[in-house]
């Protein structure tokens, strides 16, 4: 799994990212930040392809791959990692260069980014029903409406988001 700078693992440079193995983890440093970014979504690659050549069952799940690096947004809204969400929203209100925790910010994030499938953070808290990441979105100004470009859950999804806060 390779762990992403959140607000629990930044005592990494921002040109640095740690492996983490079942036996041991690795910290991989790299010329610059945004080399550390093409090295992660090599490795990324590599690892969905070997997911996808050795257990086809589990990559059916719309964003499975999510799972396999730690650390973003999408994985805090999988898996209704709320302390992770928030410190990522932290830097996301962030302005770039500033200090939040002992981390300085140097890439743009956002409540509203989209993966490479066409799905927001949000568009995941809702099919999993998570409401506490659902409002930490909508506090930090998530679109509330978004559709997904599959039309999967389009604006049913957006009910059904507000259903789980509203409704619990």
């Amino acid at each position: 799994m390779v762990g992403a700078d959140t607000g629990r693992c930044c005592r990494h440079p921002d040109n640095s990212f740690e492996l983490v193995g079942p036996a041991r983890s690795y910290e991989l440093f790299t010329e610059s930040p945004e080399d550390k970014l093409q090295w992660i979504a090599a490795i990324k690659q590599q690892m969905v392809a070997l997911a996808q050549q050795y257990t086809p069952e589990r990559t059916e799940a719309i964003g499975w791959h999510h799972d396999l690096v730690e650390g973003t947004l999408w994985w805090a809204a999988r898996t209704n990692d709320t302390y992770a969400m928030g410190q990522l929203l932290r830097f996301a209100d962030a302005e770039e260069g500033e200090s939040v925790g002992r981390c300085a910010t140097y890439c743009t994030i956002s409540a509203n980014a989209v993966d490479v499938d066409g799905y927001r953070p949000i568009h995941y808290a809702a099919m999993y029903g998570h409401a506490d990441i659902i409002k930490l979105l909508l506090a930090h100004e998530a679109d509330g409406d978004a559709a997904d470009p599959m039309s999967w859950c389009g604006s049913g999804c957006m009910q059904r988001a507000w259903m789980v806060v509203c409704c619990g």
